[in-house]
């Protein structure tokens, strides 16, 4: 029972994140350089939303916070069916943390720049830190999402640890991931490092964390065994 409570709670920690990780994207944004923009845009838009920009580097680092505990949740539902001694359960988490420590690093290099350097840092720097968080959130960030996503599909098909539905969402979500980290290899365009697909990612990734904390906070669907009922024994 404690391990269930823990699981629920950790699925609230889960809808928290995704809040936060969508309210900064959608909300007071502005409208975002394109890639074919000249570097001086891009210092621009940070000086022009330094308040913005800072505010959002402090949601999505306590975002990242809470997908530890989302991890650690999934990590408890997952090692009630692991046979192989949690290590699987393990891996998952290890993920997890993996992801929450790109998140942390991506969102210091624009907070970092936004705090104090913009002003006086060339148009050449701050394109090249805007490219490396880039290429961080999309490309590294994406590739561990990605394994992660396949592991918790394979699981969740293979032993119903976690609805079916969570399954195809996860695998769906590790499909798109991948693509998404190979938009590094073309420059422009919607298929890009800095092109609209990334937001395909982002809103896949979103349903999945949804996903897999809904089912955490429901426990008749994270897990429970359904029980068939038992027909009454004649003349008993």
């Amino acid at each position: 029972m404690h391990d269930r409570n823990w699981e629920r709670v950790a699925g609230y920690a889960g809808l928290a994140a995704v809040l936060l990780f969508v309210v900064p994207t959608f909300v007071g944004a502005g409208t975002m350089p394109k890639a074919s923009d000249h570097d001086s845009v891009f210092k621009a838009y940070l000086i022009n939303h330094h308040a913005y920009i800072m505010r959002g580097m402090w949601l999505t680092a306590l975002a990242a916070v809470l997908v530890i505990w989302l991890g650690s949740g999934v990590r408890s539902a997952l090692q009630r069916h692991d046979s192989e001694g949690g290590h699987l359960a393990s891996m998952v988490f290890a993920l997890f943390v993996a992801a929450a420590v790109i998140l942390g690093i991506s969102s210091a290099l624009g907070g970092g720049l936004a705090y104090k350097a913009v002003a006086g840092t060339s148009p050449a720097v701050v394109r090249t830190l805007f490219d490396i968080s880039a290429f961080m959130g999309t490309t590294v960030l994406g590739l561990v999402t990605t394994v992660a996503a396949s592991v918790i599909a394979v699981a969740v098909l293979a032993t119903r640890t976690l609805p079916r539905a969570v399954g195809v969402i996860s695998a769906v979500t590790a499909a798109v991931n991948l693509a998404g980290s190979m938009t590094v290899f073309t420059s422009r365009g919607f298929f890009s490092l800095e092109g609209a697909f990334g937001f395909v990612g982002l809103v896949v990734t979103m349903v999945w964390l949804i996903s897999l904390s809904v089912a955490l906070i429901r426990p008749a669907m994270a897990g429970a065994e359904a029980v068939s009922p038992v027909a009454p024994l004649a003349g008993g």
